[in-house]
């Protein structure tokens, strides 16, 4: 069986297409989509996906505002900076990168109407209890008006649904890693499908034998090669959100993508662009409300 690439592309495009109208429709009142990018330290996984965020704005039309703070910048300059951008009308989404010191009061300072990543306690209660929105209000059943999903989560269940694979009644899906993230959001939202959802971590004994039992593996480690032969079989999807940089430099996901040509599964070569499309959809849907 021949290995099949799930493209980001065709999944962008898409998205692309509709952020770009609705961007033009809300200029045309006079309102501007702008993102702040809160980051602090220079984390080479930051780095990669702000750079591509960046990218993306420009493709679509969003503005975007980055603020960037020392590693060892104090509890008050942090709680200061988001408390500057949630009073500020020009800003109507803010992206804050973790992990940072005094993770969860930070989260929990933001506004929920700029939270366009599901950072806060309160997005995390509506996506758990089953609600919460996902790109142009789509989702999976009612939700509040200022609900996002996390949006490598979301990246991850728009290919699933581009390529056919969103029918998730009956299907074990075998997860590695349960960060706050990606793990757990992401498992909920496979739950919320129907779906059978494994999760294995450090402590598992059986990882590959789990992986290769399952019908879909997804992976959000951030460990090149993690995922290799003994954990495939011909005919699986694999998703992978995991980012990590290689020895020569390189930004790699976690699967062994040698080994997935050669089984014959169908896998993902990047997730990241899916991520930053989203993400912009939601920086609409905020300014559009």
């Amino acid at each position: 069986m021949a290995a099949t690439k799930l493209a980001a592309k065709a999944v962008v495009d898409g998205l692309n297409e509709k952020t770009i109208a609705a961007v033009n429709a809300l200029k045309a009142k006079g309102v501007s989509p702008t993102l702040a990018i809160l980051r602090v330290g220079e984390r080479a996984d930051d780095l990669s996906y702000e750079k591509g965020a960046l990218n993306r704005a420009a493709a679509v039309g969003v503005e975007v505002k980055q603020v960037v703070l020392p590693q060892d910048v104090s509890r008050d300059d942090l709680l200061n900076a988001v408390k500057t951008l949630n009073s500020d009308s020009a800003v109507h989404g803010i992206l804050i990168f973790r992990p940072l010191p005094y993770e969860s009061e930070v989260f929990n300072a933001l506004d929920p109407s700029k939270d366009i990543d599901g950072a806060t306690d309160a997005s995390t209660a509506l996506l758990f209890n089953g609600f919460g929105g996902t790109v142009f209000g789509g989702g999976e059943g009612p939700k509040p008006d200022n609900a996002a999903y996390p949006c490598t989560p979301a990246a991850c269940m728009a290919i699933l649904d581009h390529y056919g694979y969103g029918e998730l009644k009956g299907k074990h899906v075998a997860f590695v890693g349960s960060g706050l993230r990606v793990g757990r959001p992401l498992g909920m939202l496979l739950l919320n499908r129907g779906a059978t959802v494994t999760y294995c971590h450090e402590f598992t004994s059986n990882t590959a034998e789990i992986c290769q039992s399952a019908d879909i593996i997804v992976t959000a480690v951030g460990k090149a090669n993690l995922i290799g032969e003994k954990h495939m079989k011909p005919g699986q999807a694999i998703i992978d959100a995991g980012l990590s940089q290689n020895a020569e430099g390189k930004m790699v996901g976690d699967t062994n993508l040698e080994a997935a040509e050669s089984i014959g599964v169908a896998y993902t070569p990047s997730v990241g662009p899916v991520t930053t499309a989203i993400l912009m959809a939601h920086v609409v849907n905020a300014a559009s409300r």
